[in-house]
């Protein structure tokens, strides 16, 4: 790890099983009811056939701020991060002007817009953190 980047913590559920549907748990997670919210091409995106699936994660503030803090995401074979801000900021909310203030980590390494996707990929927004 390079110094003066900052390494995301792993952002894994708990391994209890939740309460119930919607219940609250820790670090911001939300129990499953269906499960994540699907967004995208449909069909099979198993990376057969030319697509893949990601599993987006918003983090603390800007979860809340778009009404969501995880869903999966149907993408073209070889799309990059650009690729999958493009396709969040047209769901039509806030999604645009709140992922404008957030930097994009994949397996807990932030990484720079043209970063390739692979199927299965992790991307968490996360808002850059100041000090002092």
């Amino acid at each position: 790890h390079r110094p003066g980047l900052f390494r995301a913590p792993a952002l894994t559920p708990p391994p209890a099983p939740p309460p119930g549907p919607g219940a609250r748990m820790a670090r911001g997670f939300v129990a499953p009811g269906p499960g994540p919210a699907r967004s995208g091409t449909s069909g099979d995106a198993s990376g057969i056939g030319g697509a893949m699936r990601v599993l987006v994660t918003y983090h603390g503030i800007i979860g809340e701020m778009i009404g969501r803090k995880r869903e999966e995401i149907d993408l073209p074979a070889d799309a990059t991060v650009a690729d999958l801000r493009a396709h969040l900021e047209r769901h039509g909310d806030r999604t645009a002007a709140v992922l404008k203030q957030a930097r994009p980590f994949v397996a807990g390494h932030l990484v720079p817009k043209e970063t390739a996707l692979t199927d299965g990929a992790e991307v968490t927004f996360m808002r850059p953190i100041g000090g002092g």
